[in-house]
């Protein structure tokens, strides 16, 4: 009996071609001949001298024969970490152990990654038999069940779209490792923030019913999206870059979804055809661009006269005006459900501390009217992320001037702790004052 570690390493098909590679000549070598397989297999390894003298096409031969006589040596594991898809070596062995249909394959747990860009394969063997690479690839990954084909697919999106997941808010790991922001943990794919156990301590499936549009602003990789369809009629989400949307689309189809749907949008280009019962605005306005008054009147927009609206905070330690952006929401929504939220995946991550609300638009308010002038509203984006010890007066993107300018800032924030109506005619009694002192003399 053993206790050694065991992975399929089909699971790697998406993340290193090389494993496509290796596999063309182990097939070559079992009696499925490819035209050139060695060929292809010696000008790749000649740029590698290391792998020339271990694995040249003679000794890959004889590794593949003893594998399939006699199976892995648990002398000689591999080296990987299969649940962050790294491999440190062993790389021949796993194509080999997949073209044999060996699904159990020995490792010891290693945190260090040998990757090899897909670049380089085109640059080495050109673009025609990069294509052809590329075919076998899918081909290979089509043999597998289904869920390790999505995984393989979604970390061919991610390798072809390396930015997209080290985006400012994508935090370093403790240990290599390439994420999405969102995990599914249903489904087995990790990520920074596991979606399910987000959503349930929103709270916000308690809310919603069977004959609901929702709407999901800058969804990421959609996995939100997804679970929250479980409850409503409809979800529509959208998000600016292509790549995260194109991992929403291969869960969503593979989960059998068919009320979400994902497009390519900036918050300034979406134009709904529609009005949404609730709408997740989660950890988005830093990122909009837009003070946050006017960020909160776009969302509002867009909801149903007694819509839901989700609003979370960014990291409290990044975002020191939360506070009085949470009294201005108070002052203007009903709050059906606030809480803090600590969810990162702390095998991997630093803890992110957010506070968030589920709020409801108050009927017959007019949200088109919404005006919130206090100081520190300016989105703070990854400015404020990347240096949280910024003095108050560049956190915002605004100075505070002194004089009467700081004086109309400390009459904003006393405002947003009046009740509605009256904060209203306050604003209304200054605004005549103010025409009053500025008009301009008749002619």
């Amino acid at each position: 009996m053993t206790a050694l570690k065991t992975f399929d390493p089909a699971i790697l098909l998406g993340d290193r071609l090389e494993l496509t590679l290796y596999g063309v000549l182990v097939e070559d070598h079992l009696g499925n001949k490819h035209i050139d397989a060695k060929w292809l297999y010696e000008r790749f390894i000649r740029h590698f001298p290391g792998e020339r003298g271990v694995h040249d096409p003679a000794r890959f031969g004889a590794l593949i024969d003893g594998i399939r006589s006699e199976g892995f040596s648990l002398y000689d594991p591999i080296f990987a970490n299969p649940e962050e898809f790294t491999l440190l070596n062993g790389s021949h062995r796993c194509a080999t152990a997949i073209q044999l249909g060996i699904t159990t394959v020995p490792y010891v747990l290693r945190y260090a990654d040998d990757h090899v860009e897909e670049s380089i394969f085109k640059d080495v063997l050109g673009a025609d038999d990069f294509q052809f690479l590329k075919a076998k690839q899918e081909e290979y990954i089509a043999r597998c069940d289904k869920l390790t084909a999505l995984r393989c697919h979604i970390r061919m999106v991610m390798r072809e779209h390396p930015a997209s997941f080290q985006a400012p808010f994508s935090s370093p790991t403790r240990v290599p490792a390439l994420r999405c922001y969102q995990g599914y943990e249903s489904v087995g794919i990790l990520g920074k923030r596991p979606t399910e156990a987000r959503i349930a301590t929103y709270r916000i499936a308690e809310f919603l019913n069977k004959s609901m549009r929702v709407l999901d602003i800058a969804c990421n990789v959609g996995f939100g999206s997804l679970v929250l369809s479980r409850h409503v009629a409809h979800v529509d989400g959208f998000d600016l870059d292509p790549a995260y949307l194109a991992i929403g689309v291969l869960a969503r189809d593979y989960l059998g979804v068919k009320n979400c749907s994902f497009s390519a949008s900036s918050l300034a280009d979406f134009r709904p055809d529609v009005l949404y019962d609730c709408i997740l605005a989660t950890a988005v306005h830093g990122w909009s661009g837009l003070p946050f008054g006017d960020y909160i009147k776009k969302v509002a927009s867009w909801a149903t006269p007694e819509g839901i609206i989700l609003i979370e905070s960014h990291e409290l330690d990044a975002e020191l005006d939360w506070r009085q952006k949470k009294a201005f929401l108070e002052n203007y929504f009903d709050v059906l459900h606030q809480g803090f939220i600590d969810d990162v995946d702390r095998k991997q991550y630093e803890s992110e501390f957010r506070e968030f609300l589920l709020l409801r638009k108050r009927r017959g308010f007019n949200y088109s009217r919404l005006d919130f002038t206090g100081p520190l509203l300016v989105a703070h984006g990854p400015t404020v992320v990347a240096n949280q010890n910024r003095s108050i007066r560049e956190i915002g993107g605004r100075v505070l001037s002194t004089g009467k300018a700081f004086a109309r800032a400390c009459a904003a924030l006393l405002l947003c702790a009046l009740p509605a109506g009256l904060a209203t005619r306050v604003r209304s009694l200054v605004s005549c004052k103010d025409s009053r002192s500025t008009r301009k003399p008749g002619r």
